[in-house]
């Protein structure tokens, strides 16, 4: 069903890069003339110091204006990119009217892009990402994430709204599916359960809790909780304060949880190799508009694919199979329409939030629009109808 999508993977003319290494190819001259079918060609590329590219020059593509859908609009005839050592840098550059536009890569950037321009300029829509809490169903030390009980538990004993409201307030919102908001799969009616904490205790106290090392009671392990785990999270302040307030929610529900803060090269080590019980993870879904999430939540896609957390669910699983084998865009929206109310209802994981994106411009431009980002260079899906005021 995704077979279109992947006709947009790029393609290299075989007359010019016959014999070509993939890793020659990144020092290949075709890098600095690369051809397109597009409405803007490059104009010039242009270097400073005889090795990284400061700038590079962009105007509409003649043989594209004589096409139909080049004979109106694109009236913004030329377009510069230029780069900068820093994020600091570049933002210098736009308070100083050097460049007319910059988008944010991260979180953290989203602020003081917001405070460099007025609201009019300032350009917002969703990441393609998901902020997850993942459960590690391989560890044997914490076979519990495998009861449905413990997980439902977890997921109705969570109020994500206030823990997304408090702690990532105007750069992120809530996130209620596993795939992206915005995608034509997307469902936007999933039913949750209401967050009711004794209820939450009640699925515990009933729940099958797995714990071979050791019966998790205060007189052996020296802990009141009934459950005990930890979440690996990236050492991100905003991300460790969500988390530690994830960890008091629950801890409403005799659940105790240690936030492990990990550096990148940590984190990434010890969520490749399961080294965790949670997890908190953004998951890309970025560089595709198609909704296929085999690659994540797929049985099979463990221990060498990315679900990280060994999900283990054979009925999912299936729905996803079918999702992906169908054909028809009507047939397929019903198989996910079934998995996304399937991962609610079986706690698969725990969805938190998508990032927003920015992009700020001078007030010379009009006519731009954001809409469904698969990547950040969507943000030029509507340059046809810019213009300059």
């Amino acid at each position: 069903g995704s077979f279109l999508d992947k006709l947009t993977i790029g393609i290299l003319p075989v007359h010019a890069l016959q014999g070509i290494t993939a890793e020659q190819i990144a020092e290949h001259p075709f890098n600095l003339t690369p051809i397109g079918t597009g409405p803007y060609q490059i104009e010039a590329v242009r270097s400073f110091d005889n090795s990284n590219i400061q700038i590079v020059d962009l105007r509409v593509a003649p043989v594209y204006r004589q096409r139909p859908e080049g004979q109106a609009g694109y009236a913004i005839d030329r377009l510069r990119f230029q780069t900068y050592d820093t994020f600091d840098s570049a933002l210098e550059a736009f308070r100083q009217s050097e460049i007319d536009g910059l988008a944010g890569r991260n979180r953290n950037e989203r602020t003081p892009l917001i405070n460099a321009t007025n609201s009019e300029n300032v350009h917002t829509m969703i990441e393609p990402t998901l902020g997850v809490i993942i459960f590690n169903w391989q560890n044997d030390n914490k076979q519990f994430f495998r009861e449905q009980r413990v997980r439902l538990a977890l997921e109705i004993g969570l109020d994500r709204a206030s823990i997304i409201e408090r702690w990532m307030r105007n750069t992120a919102i809530k996130a209620d599916s596993p795939l992206m908001i915005g995608s034509w799969a997307y469902t936007s009616d999933l039913q949750w359960p209401p967050n009711d904490v004794a209820a939450a205790r009640s699925l515990l106290e009933t729940a099958n809790l797995r714990q071979p090392e050791a019966e998790a009671t205060e007189e052996v392990t020296g802990s009141a909780y009934l459950l005990d785990f930890s979440i690996l999270t990236p050492d991100d302040p905003s991300l460790v304060n969500m988390m530690n307030e994830v960890a008091t929610q629950w801890s409403q529900i005799n659940v105790g949880v240690q936030v492990e803060a990990a550096s990148p090269e940590s984190y990434q080590s010890r969520l490749d190799s399961g080294d965790f019980d949670a997890a908190l993870v953004e998951l890309s879904l970025s560089s595709s508009a198609d909704p296929d999430v085999y690659a994540f939540w797929h049985q099979g896609q463990y221990p060498d694919g990315l679900n990280y957390g060994g999900v283990d669910d054979r009925r999912m699983s299936e729905v996803l199979e079918r999702g992906r084998r169908e054909a028809s865009g009507i047939n397929r929206s019903i198989y996910y329409d079934s998995f996304q109310q399937d991962f609610i209802d079986r706690a698969i994981a725990l969805p938190l939030y998508y990032p927003l994106y920015t992009y700020i411009t001078s007030s010379s431009f009009s006519g731009i629009q954001l809409g469904f980002m698969g990547a950040p260079t969507d943000r030029f899906k509507t340059i046809k109808d810019w213009s300059l005021k």
